[in-house]
């Protein structure tokens, strides 16, 4: 039975996400040392990042009832979402789901991918609270959310990402979370 807890509480003070190509060898665990492919995404709003996990149902309504008689699960779809605080080589592609840079005269030159082209990525988010730390890892995703950004003359113009989980291939889950917080110990009496 659960008990309030402060130290079970989860602030996320130190907070880093990190992509790769998918097919990346991937953390096994919370203190496994990323594959060199990983890159961090550097800076994300301080809003932070929202983990989702929606299931999607269907009712199934009979006339003799108000009310649902059953509920049938259509799909779930899991979603990372956050907004990057800083447009360099690696931000850039990653909100805009893709794409290349070429070199012009005088810089450089952002083309979006292709309609069709689907950016896949490995997605990891390390989240630390003191001294225990929280890993999420999401086998295979895309960018699906609205790309978009406010430049203002006075504050900082972030790039929102949505990545949004997809199935990770027979017998294998597209995400897993991993800690090593007490207070998930199954076996302990915390």
């Amino acid at each position: 039975m659960a008990v309030e807890t402060p130290e079970a509480i989860l602030i996320a003070a130190g907070f880093e996400i990190y992509t790769a190509p998918v097919g990346t060898p991937i953390p096994t665990d919370v203190d496994s040392t990323l594959n060199a492919a990983f890159t961090r995404v550097g800076y994300t709003t301080e809003d932070g990042a929202v983990f989702t996990r929606t299931p999607s149902v269907t009712p199934i309504n009979m006339h003799q009832s108000f009310e649902p008689v059953r509920y049938v699960l259509a799909g779930i779809e899991t979603t990372l979402a956050f907004t990057l605080g800083q447009w360099d080589a690696d931000t850039i592609p990653l909100a805009f789901g893709g794409g290349t840079w070429s070199t012009t005269t005088s810089g450089w030159r952002f083309d979006p991918a292709e309609p069709g082209v689907i950016d896949e990525r490995v997605v990891v988010a390390d989240a630390v609270d003191g001294e225990t730390k929280w890993r999420i890892v999401m086998r295979r995703v895309m960018q699906q959310g609205a790309s978009s950004s406010t430049l203002t003359k006075s504050g900082a113009a972030g790039l929102a990402v949505t990545l949004g989980s997809m199935a990770a291939g027979s017998g294998t889950k597209p995400w897993s979370m991993f800690t090593d917080s007490e207070y998930v110990n199954p076996t302990s009496s915390v």
